[in-house]
C-alpha cells in the first residue's frame, strides 16, 4: 500500500524532477529527497533509467505523464548510443548535469523551485538574469548537493542561497544560452544575431557537440573530444567555455581560424609538422565525431583555413580526411613543386629563397628540415621572369645578333639576371632596361627621314669588325658622353635607328687600334697568367677578356690586347687563389659565398667552365678582410 503524504504540491512547468522532489520532501519535513523515492520503491538513477512510475505518481497524486515527462530516459530508437531524449530533444547522457545542481540567486528568488534547463551541462548562464550559475555555497565554498533538507539552503551550512550575489555573465554567452534552450525545447527565443543559420539550426546534440568542441578548443583543454568537460568543469569554468565558444560562432569563421592559429602554438611544440601534430585531437575529432552532414560548414571552415593560412606543412592527395577541392594548399607549396614549376634545380630555388626572391618557411621534421614555399613569392618571381627576356630576343630588339648582343652584358650596358635552371644557367634581360638603354643613346639627336651624310649601323658595324673591335665598346663612349649619336632614323627599329658621324668613328677606331705588339695570343696570355689553355678560353668564351683579330701576312690572328689582361687581373678573382689564402677547398669556398649572396660570374654552375671565378668587387668585404661572415665560418668548420 502507497503512504500518504501530508503535503503534496503540483510540479511547476519548468521543474526538474530531483528539484520537485527536493521541494517535496521539504515540505514534509523529510531530511532528503531520497525517502520519497524509496517510498515509492524507485531504483537508482530513475531519471535516466527507464521504470515504472505509477508508485511515485500516486504517491505525490500527480498523472503519472507529467512525472515521465521531467526524466531523461533513453530513446526508443537509440539502442546503445546513449542518447536520452531531453523535454523530447535528443541529447547525450553525458551531456546532463545531475550530479552537481547549479541555482540562480534571482530566479530562487522569483519562484523557490529548481529549473529544468538548469540539467544541461551546458547551462551555466541564466539568460533571464544575465548572470553566471552557482555550483557551490558562497558562504562555506562547499558544493551543492541534491542531497539537503530545503530547495534555497545549504546543506552544509545552512546559509540561504537566495541572498548570494552570481557574477555577471558576458553577453555573448547570454545569446547562446538562449539559442541552446530553445533548441532544448525550453523556450522560444529568437537565435543570436551574428551566430551563422548553421549553427543556430542544429538540432540540441549537435549544438551541445560543436559547443563543446570549439569552447574546449579556445579554453587549451587537454581533450577536446566527447563531452568529458561537462564533468569535469565547474559553473564557472562552463560559463567561461560557453563564452568563448559564443564569441568564436559570432566571428564566424574568421574568429574560428584566429582559434587555430592560437591553438597551433599551445600544441605544435617541438620538432614535427603536419596536421596532426598541429591539431591533433581537434583534426580527429572534426573528421571522426562530426561526420553528419549539418556539420558541413564546420568542416569547410577548417578546410579554408589549412588551405588559406596554415604554414605546417602541405596538403597532397594523401590527405583523404579532406574534402577533393581542400586537398591543394593555397598559401604553400613544397620546394620540389617550385623547382618543376620555374624548371629549375632544388638547389636553384635555395637560392632564390636565401636571396629573399621567394619567401619561405622552414620546418624542423626530426633530423631534417623541410622548406614550405609561399605560392604568392611564387607568382610574382614568374611575374617578374616573364617581363624578362632571353638572349635571343633581346638581340631581336636590338636589331643585332647574339655575339654582339652578348657583349652588352660583359661591358655592363645591360645588367643580365642569371635564373639557374636544369642544366647551365640562363641569362635574362629586363625589357624596361632595354628600353631604357635605346632611349639613353637616343638622347636628344634629331631625327631624319633618310641618312644625311650620316653613317648607319651596318656600316659602323662593318667598319669595327674588320678591326676587332665591338659595337658595344662604341656604345659605351656614347653613354659615357665622349660620343654623340648624329641622329636617328624615325622609320627604323632598336640600334638601328641610331646615325653616326663617320669621322668621330674614324676616331674611335684609330684609339682603340692595337698593333700586333700590342697583344698577346690566347696560349701565350695563359701562360703569362699561369692559367691553363683550357681555363684561358673558357674566360674568352664568357667575354672576361677582350679580344681583337689583327690581319699578319694576310691570315687573321686573334689576340687579347695587354690592357685587357691588366683589366682583368684587376677585376676578377679566381675561387682557388681565394681558397689557397684562407686554407680551405675552392668548392666549399663558393658554396660560403653563395649563401653570402655573391655568385661566380663564370664556372662549372655557371656555364660549364673548368675554373670558378669572382669579381673582386664582390669578394673584397666578404672573403678578403678578417672578421668577415665567411672566414668566421671557415674557422668554425676547422
Amino acid at each position: 500500500m502507497i503512504p500518504t503524504l501530508l503535503h503534496r504540491p503540483q510540479p511547476f512547468q519548468d521543474e526538474n524532477l530531483s528539484g520537485y522532489l527536493l521541494r517535496v520532501a521539504e515540505l514534509n519535513g523529510f531530511a532528503t529527497p531520497k525517502w520519497i523515492s524509496e517510498l515509492a520503491s524507485l531504483r537508482r538513477k530513475f531519471a535516466i533509467v527507464r521504470q515504472d512510475m505509477r508508485p511515485m505518481a500516486e504517491l505525490l497524486g500527480i498523472d503519472v505523464a507529467e512525472l515521465e515527462r521531467r526524466c531523461y530516459w533513453p530513446a526508443d530508437w537509440a539502442g546503445d548510443r546513449q542518447m536520452h531524449l531531453f523535454s523530447g530533444e535528443a541529447i547525450h547522457v553525458r551531456a546532463l548535469n545531475l550530479g552537481r545542481p547549479r541555482i540562480c540567486p534571482d530566479c530562487l528568488k522569483a519562484s523557490p523551485h529548481i529549473r529544468q534547463s538548469w540539467d544541461l551541462a551546458l547551462s551555466a548562464v541564466c539568460s533571464e538574469h544575465r548572470c553566471i550559475l552557482l555550483d557551490a555555497c558562497p558562504e562555506c565554498g562547499s558544493a551543492l548537493s541534491w542531497n539537503r533538507s530545503a530547495v534555497c539552503l545549504c546543506h552544509h551550512c545552512g546559509h540561504d542561497l537566495r541572498d548570494a550575489e552570481a557574477p555577471t555573465a558576458d553577453p555573448d554567452a547570454v545569446d547562446l544560452m538562449v539559442l541552446l534552450h530553445r533548441q532544448a525545447g525550453l523556450g522560444k527565443g529568437k537565435a543570436p544575431q551574428g551566430v551563422p543559420a548553421e549553427i543556430a539550426e542544429l538540432p540540441l546534440a549537435a549544438l551541445t557537440k560543436v559547443i563543446l568542441l570549439v569552447g574546449a578548443t579556445a579554453k587549451n583543454l587537454n581533450s577536446i573530444a566527447g563531452h568529458w568537460p561537462c564533468a569535469r568543469l565547474n559553473a564557472t569554468e562552463m560559463a567561461d567555455l560557453v563564452q568563448k565558444a559564443a564569441k568564436t560562432f559570432k566571428g564566424w569563421p574568421s574568429a574560428f581560424h584566429h582559434m587555430l592559429t592560437q591553438a597551433r602554438k599551445w600544441r605544435a611544440e617541438g620538432a614535427g609538422m603536419g596536421l596532426e601534430h598541429d591539431f591533433r585531437g581537434l583534426y580527429r575529432a572534426i573528421y571522426k565525431d562530426f561526420r553528419a552532414a549539418h556539420f558541413d560548414f564546420l568542416r569547410q571552415a577548417f578546410e579554408d583555413y589549412v588551405t588559406s593560412q596554415w604554414d605546417g606543412g602541405v596538403l597532397g592527395s594523401k590527405n583523404t580526411r579532406l574534402a577533393d577541392g581542400s586537398r591543394q594548399s593555397r598559401l604553400f607549396t613544397t620546394r620540389g613543386a617550385v623547382a618543376r614549376i620555374l624548371g629549375a634545380r632544388p638547389e636553384t630555388v635555395d637560392q632564390l629563397v636565401a636571396s629573399d626572391k621567394l619567401k619561405a618557411v622552414v620546418l624542423p621534421a626530426g633530423k631534417r628540415r623541410f622548406t614550405l614555399i609561399a605560392r604568392d613569392s611564387v607568382a610574382n618571381f614568374r611575374a617578374e621572369e616573364e617581363g624578362l627576356v632571353d638572349m635571343e630576343t633581346l638581340a631581336s630588339m636590338l636589331g643585332i645578333s647574339k655575339a654582339p648582343a652578348a657583349a652588352f652584358a660583359r661591358t655592363g650596358l645591360l645588367k643580365p639576371v642569371m635564373l639557374h635552371s636544369i642544366g647551365r644557367p640562363r641569362a635574362r634581360f629586363r625589357r624596361t632596361e632595354i628600353a631604357d638603354l635605346l632611349q639613353r643613346l637616343e638622347g636628344k639627336a634629331p631625327h631624319h627621314g633618310s641618312l644625311q651624310g650620316h653613317m648607319p649601323l651596318s656600316a659602323v658595324l662593318r667598319v669595327l669588325s674588320s678591326q676587332g673591335l665591338g659595337l658595344a665598346a662604341l656604345l659605351a663612349e656614347v653613354i659615357e658622353g665622349r660620343m654623340a649619336v648624329a641622329g636617328v632614323l624615325a622609320e627604323e627599329r632598336g640600334l638601328h635607328r641610331l646615325l653616326f658621324d663617320s669621322t668621330a668613328v674614324k676616331a674611335f677606331v684609330d684609339l682603340r687600334r692595337v698593333r700586333r705588339q700590342d697583344g698577346l695570343t690566347i696560349p701565350q696570355a695563359a701562360l703569362r697568367l699561369k692559367l691553363k689553355e683550357q681555363v684561358a678560353y673558357q674566360l674568352v668564351r664568357a667575354g672576361l677578356w677582350e679580344t681583337i683579330i689583327v690581319q699578319e701576312n694576310g691570315r687573321p690572328i686573334t689576340l687579347v690586347p695587354t690592357k685587357a689582361l691588366n683589366d682583368f687581373e684587376g677585376a676578377f678573382v679566381s675561387a682557388v687563389t681565394l681558397a689557397l689564402r684562407l686554407k680551405t677547398s675552392p668548392r666549399h669556398l663558393t658554396r660560403l659565398l653563395q649563401e653570402e649572396g655573391v655568385h661566380p660570374v663564370t664556372g662549372p654552375t655557371v656555364d660549364g667552365g673548368r675554373q670558378t671565378f669572382f669579381r673582386t668587387a664582390d669578394v673584397s668585404t666578404v672573403s678578403i678582410f678578417p672578421g668577415n661572415a665567411v672566414e668566421r665560418e671557415l674557422k668554425r668548420a676547422s
